[in-house]
């Protein structure tokens, strides 16, 4: 490990003690007896525990039964210890742990460190609290963004890739950033800012810059804050809103467009419940449930039929109520009477969505939503084109054995045993079937198959007899027929995409009689060229197999160990310190097992926090256990989020929380295990890139992510015995009578980059 790893900030450092463990070397000598404690880890989170174990050994090294253990910490505050050896961590710090019997004693250091509470990420710099109230930053420091002290000259990179603390020993309940600045909101609910303030963006009533937080002047206590571009916002206790910074759309509520220094009242006839801010406007809802808006309101943003600005909040057109609005490009909201309503992307007063559906919730993107009705029915449309919103609701598929989805296209074994498949149209922001399955087109010749694995756009099917066929399906590109692999008869198979210019694809399987791991290349995007199926070097055997997209296979080998290699075929390369492993999940940069013991541990990237070790950043090539002592039974890698199932069928992820992946009621990132925020129990999950899936023990299907913070119904009143997932945004499942229900969550597009108001100082 060097110390490129390790941050500035004591969290960050503290958790990256994991295989720093060592004895005190001030434990007292002994004569007689030794007291030896049994492996743990370097460090704790707080609110983590830990029961430690101890042996005692007389002279001679014989174990001595029953042994009166007595245990101490130095620091109670920071990490308590009951009689029975049962660590707490209570805050973040240091503390020595004594045990002690008849003679003997043996102490060892543990370091408790913070966990991530909140995150928002920005342009070009992220923040974060900890469980304990401290603020993060990373990112720019040309303006002192950090808020660490420091900042650096322009002529340099000034990049910290790295979160470093926040200054000031405040207790933070969250931490936001606009462009070159950030602002927090803590416990006492006063509001702090650091940064650029050459257009009021701090609030303190000057044009200063500040690599420390100061307060934002006015003394007003605040429920929530928003930030945006260089302009901020927040509502009271009572709901007053008040803006400050950048003004030139009159998101700040200055008529003349100019900047506001301190915190200006936007409006004393309202009192809001939220507030919700893009870059040019800023839009909430009232205890009365009525919406208003105010800032720019190019291609309707803010509801109203005129293009114009609104330094004062004006209502939605329209005249109804809302219970929730959701504001970026398609804006949305639920009204009171549970009716979606949508506008924005030149549809400029509010527009029902349904005036037959009734919906108890809705997200809304760019160009896209989705909503789950009031009776748990999920349905989605496109938003580019003015007035026009056209839900589709979730499709159905014929009778099936298996599915097994992908990218682009999905594919399935029909009752018959023979398969099918069908293109998936969502290649572009604008593809308005974005939802519907397309025709199906039977796999020619008439195979039956017992199971298929789908790539990007090539699948390859297991018959009943151990052969394997495969074949391409690419949009625009006729099917190609079967081939088959010739020369050994497989288990299972998996599909790999090796990437680069020639669009290659590989496959994986374990031999049905000798369990070695057999690789083979398939052929590009419009011809199936397969090649002939060579065992893996190193005559090793496998329980297991997993393949990913990218080109990496990774294996539990019979007693436990990890070998993973490309798809080039070179030899299998033994995983750094992975043993006792019962089963693998292959990511694109992250890999993750379960161990015998039911923990789990993960390698690879750590750039979002997806291997758990509590911190973001950063790099592993050997597994590392994954922070909070959970029993799991099952693991998921995929992208840059992971999840996971515990003993008690409970639901874990960390990672990015882009779209709502972790399913944690938001969208920040995670770098520990959270709960998904469900009461729900899993039985299985299916994973994608920003999709979360799972199944529950009586075959309801939930998924989060895209857009849906918390697991939310698919197929309500259907039973499924199996979820499949492809890369992007395909859910499939198979249900106990047979028969499968597929759908296609919407694409996302990324909003265009306008320019911030930095560039106009």
């Amino acid at each position: 490990m060097t110390s490129a790893w390790l941050g500035r900030s004591s969290v960050f450092t503290a958790a990256m003690l994991l295989l720093a463990c060592s004895k005190d070397a001030t434990s007292p000598p002994n004569s007689q007896n030794q007291i030896v404690l049994g492996a743990h880890p370097a460090f704790l989170m707080v609110g983590d525990t830990l029961t430690l174990a101890a042996t005692l050994h007389d002279h001679a090294g014989n174990p001595i039964p029953n042994p009166q253990l007595i245990w101490s910490s130095s620091a109670p505050t920071v990490l308590s210890v009951s009689a029975a050896g049962l660590l707490h961590g209570m805050s973040q710090g240091s503390a020595h742990i004594m045990v002690t019997a008849t003679g003997a004693a043996d102490t060892v250091k543990f370091d408790v460190a913070a966990t991530l509470v909140q995150l928002a990420q920005g342009d070009p710099n992220d923040c974060a609290t900890s469980s304990t109230g401290q603020g993060y930053c990373r990112g720019s420091n040309h303006y002192g963004e950090l808020g660490d002290g420091t900042s650096v000259p322009f002529d340099s990179s000034g990049f910290s890739p790295e979160f470093v603390d926040v200054a000031g020993q405040h207790t933070f309940r969250e931490v936001v950033p606009g462009v070159a600045f950030a602002c927090g909101l803590a416990n006492d609910s006063l509001a702090w800012c650091w940064g650029y303030g050459g257009v009021g963006s701090l609030g303190t009533g000057d044009t200063l810059w500040h690599n420390t937080p100061v307060p934002v002047s006015g003394g007003l206590h605040f429920a929530q804050l928003a930030t945006h571009g260089q302009s901020a916002c927040g509502i009271t206790g009572a709901g007053a809103p008040y803006c400050w910074g950048w003004g030139w759309f009159g998101e700040n509520g200055d008529s003349t467009g100019a900047s506001v220094l301190a915190p200006r009242l936007v409006s004393s006839a309202l009192q809001f419940t939220t507030i919700s801010t893009s870059l040019y406007s800023a839009c909430g809802v009232t205890a009365g449930h009525a919406g208003y808006c105010w800032g720019e309101n190019d291609d309707g943003l803010l509801g109203t039929p005129t293009d114009t600005v609104f330094t004062n909040p004006v209502p939605l057109g329209g005249g109804q109520s809302f219970t929730s609005v959701s504001v970026l490009g398609l804006q949305c909201g639920v009204a009171t009477n549970a009716t979606a309503y949508c506008w924005g992307n030149r549809t400029f007063t509010p527009t029902a969505v349904s005036n037959a559906l009734q919906f108890k919730e809705v997200h809304s993107e760019l160009y896209t939503a989705c909503g789950v009705t009031t009776d748990s029915l999920g349905y989605c449309w496109f938003g580019y084109m003015p007035n026009s919103f056209a839900p589709s609701a979730i499709p159905g598929t014929p009778k099936i054995l298996h599915i097994s989805p992908g990218a682009y296209h999905t594919c399935v074994v029909m009752a018959d045993s023979t398969a099918s498949c069908w293109v998936q149209h969502c290649n572009t922001e604008y593809d308005v079937v974005c939802n519907s399955p397309g025709t199906q087109t039977a796999i020619a010749g008439g195979q039956k198959f017992a199971s298929i694995a789908s790539g990007s756009t090539t699948s390859c099917g297991t018959r009943a007899d151990g052969l394997v066929a495969c074949w391409n399906f690419d949009p625009g590109t006729a099917m190609t027929a079967p081939d088959t692999v010739p020369g050994v008869r497989l288990t299972s198979v998996g599909v790999g995409d090796k990437g680069g210019a020639g669009f290659g694809f590989y496959a994986c399987g374990i031999g049905l009689t000798d369990s070695l791991a057999y690789c083979w290349s398939i052929g590009g995007r419009d011809s199936t060229v397969i090649g002939a199926p060579a065992s893996v070097p190193g005559g090793i055997k496998y329980i297991s197999l997993d393949n990913s997209e990218s080109g990496n296979v990774c294996g539990v080998a019979v007693g436990g160990a990890v070998y993973c290699w490309p798809s080039s075929l070179s030899s299998p390369v033994a995983v750094p310190g992975a043993t006792g492993f019962v089963s693998v999940s292959a990511g694109a940069t992250v890999s993750c097992g379960v161990k015998t013991d039911a923990s789990i541990a993960c390698w690879g990237r750590n750039t979002e926090g997806e291997l758990g070790l509590g911190y973001p950043s950063g790099w592993s090539a050997q597994p590392l256990p994954v922070s909070g002592n959970h029993s799991f039974v099952t693991i998921e890698a995929a992208g840059d989020h992971t999840c996971g199932l515990l003993t008690d069928s409970t639901a874990y992820c960390w990672g990015t929380g882009r779209r709502g992946t972790l399913g944690t009621l938001d969208t920040t990132t995670g770098p520990t295990p959270r709960p998904v925020n469900t009461a729900l129990k899993f039985g299985s999950l299916a994973l994608g890139y920003e999709l979360s899936c799972g199944l529950t023990g009586d075959g309801s299907a939930y998924c989060w992510g895209r857009g849906m913070t918390v697991p939310t119904s698919q197929q309500p009143g259907t039973h499924f015995t199996s979820l499949a997932a492809d890369g992007y945004n395909g859910m499939c499942g198979l249900t106990v009578a047979g028969a499968a229900q597929c759908w296609n969550l919407p694409t996302y597009a990324a909003p265009p980059r306008r320019a911030t108001a930095l560039a106009h100082r």
